[in-house]
């Protein structure tokens, strides 16, 4: 896992969390909106996933918003970048694009107007960032959450950013970078509650990103 490029979605509220935002930020169809917008209520998710409804917005856990977060935009990304999802099974296969039209992009002004809804959220850099993310990028997505973190200008951006840099680096394998990152995400939002939280909150990101990779038909993990 860790390849810079490819082969060819705080406890119960984080996990179901970012399975919501994962499933929204994909733009998905309403049938992964469906699927996570329950497990989401359960975990204090105030909104549904957008394919569905809007984005997913959490009460008074920015830590829980920031987690969910790193993965959604992924998936964003990655929708954004022109992979289609798989049919699930015993579904008819998507039309082919029409004449003229690129494969894999979207006219449709409703999940455009998502987008850009998630990148006005998360900023423009921790968009950015996380696309290479999902693209799995890993060395570019650290260089760019850096950088949006410098460039941040609110607590909740800042912990977009730290928490897209830790994915990334425990997807690589780079566990020192990783490490690092936790304490600081600890500053940025001390509900997260310890380091090692912040940790297994990271790793549950990369499965969830993961995930996304799998649903767009690419390699799951980064060879």
């Amino acid at each position: 896992m860790k390849a810079d490029h490819p082969q060819s979605g705080c406890g119960t509220l984080i996990g179901s969390g970012i399975a919501v935002l994962v499933c929204s930020a994909a733009l998905l169809t309403s049938s992964c909106a469906d699927t996570y917008a329950a497990e989401g209520a359960k975990s204090g998710a105030v909104g549904g996933a957008v394919a569905g409804a809007v984005l997913g917005i959490f009460t008074g856990n920015v830590g829980g918003s920031m987690l969910a977060g790193a993965a959604a935009s992924a998936a964003a990304g990655a929708a954004i970048g022109g992979m289609t999802p798989k049919a699930p099974p015993g579904t008819a296969p998507a039309p082919a694009p029409a004449q003229g039209q690129a494969g894999g992009g979207t006219k449709d002004p409703k999940l455009l107007e998502r987008q850009h809804e998630l990148e006005n959220k998360i900023g423009a850099a921790n968009f950015d960032a996380a696309r290479m993310l999902a693209l799995c990028r890993h060395s570019s997505a650290i260089e760019l959450a850096r950088n949006a973190y410098k460039t941040a200008d609110t607590q909740e951006r800042r912990g977009y950013a730290l928490m897209i840099e830790a994915v990334t680096a425990e997807e690589k394998g780079d566990s020192a970078t990783a490490a690092a990152v936790y304490p600081r995400l600890v500053e940025v939002d001390p509900q997260i509650g310890s380091a090692d939280k912040a940790r297994n909150a990271a790793l549950s990101g990369v499965l969830k990103v993961q995930q996304v990779r799998k649903d767009y038909g690419l390699p799951p993990t980064c060879t």
